[in-house]
């Protein structure tokens, strides 16, 4: 007859375990921000970013225009929140989609292969890096949000070990869509650049979106099936380097990586330059309303 401990304490343990772990993180948190809070780090004004790009000029057309007509840090908003839904549904239900593809497989299996796509995921970070140093950013961007819409695409498809292959690629050539979309999106804002950034910021709340709708669309016709949401998310995304190479290559392709020269601009002068694009833009639609 054979012994049967029962382990009562596991669950507990557990609970105060990722509480345990909740904390300490919460904890780094809190310290490297009071570091940062009271570290001599020099804050890049308005006025600089606006002497750096009029400094800029010849070689890219900059133009001083309002908020509301940067369309091109808009369009990255819109990839940005499309972009980072899609990431966050593929990590979210990869190990649901392994099962699918591939029946029998346990989730501690698929918890394994998780972590090599994320392996994947870093090692296209240092590839995409080399490239980088030799290729123009909107290339590199465009040439890997198109392997994540191939790759996404056969996720679909596919079947078994290559399915698994698949999905894991598509991780690979998320590596650097990011950080890409982020920089391009806000290059040449002048004054703008910190407001912009901020958008690019907020659109990662496509993350809350995504996955409840992959889901729910899973529980109706399959997990593999229900792939085509971020296929669509990714898509989007996609356009935004489209159109950048096809309508903005020559002004991005001229921005120098020189520092920006000393200018006699102030934050003061910025301001009243934002208050004149807000009293203009609202001059216009009072006059679209009145027409």
């Amino acid at each position: 007859k054979e012994d049967v401990v029962l382990n009562v304490s596991t669950p507990l343990e557990g609970k105060f375990g990722l509480a345990a772990n909740d904390v300490l993180f919460a904890i780094f948190v809190f310290i490297l921000a009071v570091v940062f809070f009271f570290a001599p780090i020099p804050e890049v004004t308005d006025a600089d970013m606006a002497a750096q790009a009029a400094s800029s000029g010849t070689q890219t057309a900059f133009e001083d225009k309002p908020l509301s007509k940067q369309y091109t840090l808009f369009f990255g908003v819109a990839a940005q929140f499309c972009y980072v839904g899609a990431q966050c549904a593929y990590a979210g239900y990869f190990i649901n989609y392994v099962s699918a593809v591939r029946p029998g497989t346990t989730h501690a299996t698929g918890a394994n292969l998780l972590a090599v796509a994320q392996g994947c995921f870093a090692i296209g970070r240092f590839v995409a890096s080399g490239l980088l140093k030799i290729t123009k950013p909107r290339l590199v961007l465009i040439g890997f949000l198109s392997g994540v819409v191939l790759f996404a695409c056969l996720t679909m498809g596919l079947k078994g070990n290559a399915g698994i292959a698949s999905i894991s690629l598509v991780l690979f050539f998320e590596s650097c869509v990011f950080p890409l979309i982020f920089a391009l999106s806000i290059r040449g804002l002048g004054r703008h650049s910190k407001r912009g950034a901020s958008f690019i910021v907020a659109a990662v709340s496509g993350g809350a979106l995504f996955p409840p709708v992959l889901g729910t669309v899973a529980d109706h016709i399959g997990t593999q099936k229900a792939f085509f949401i971020p296929l669509i998310g990714f898509v989007i995304a996609w356009m935004f380097p489209l159109y950048l190479n096809l309508f903005k290559a020559k002004s991005l392709d001229g921005w120098t990586e020189e520092k920006a020269p000393t200018s006699t601009t102030t934050d003061k002068d910025v301001e009243s330059m934002v208050d004149d694009d807000e009293k203009k833009g609202a001059a216009i639609e009072h006059q679209e309303i009145r027409a």
